[in-house]
């Protein structure tokens, strides 16, 4: 479940919190002043984004790498949404 909450609610239940997080695998964004400030979510969801973000770098810079010719935005931006997806489907199958 993803649920939003104040920074204070956050501080008086911090124990519930991170049980809901850790053990129902709950997403909980804390808000302060009425504004977004950080998001509470599972170690595996956290760890699963990590790699994906690593996985996206290395693709896009052996992408790079094979460029032999300078490209415009359009096609800088194509070739790194190609990486991307390719990135997303290998997760899927691992």
């Amino acid at each position: 479940m993803e649920r939003a909450i104040g920074v204070t609610e956050a501080r008086t239940n911090f124990a519930e919190l991170i049980d809901s997080v850790r053990y129902q695998g709950d997403t909980v964004l804390l808000i302060k002043s009425g504004k977004p400030a950080a998001v509470v979510v599972p170690v595996e969801m956290f760890e699963r984004w990590k790699e994906e973000r690593k996985a996206q770098f290395n693709a896009f810079w052996q992408l790079r790498e094979s460029v032999t010719e300078p490209m415009d935005e359009d096609e800088a931006l194509a070739l790194a949404l190609e990486a991307q997806q390719a990135v997303r489907e290998q997760i899927k199958t691992e």
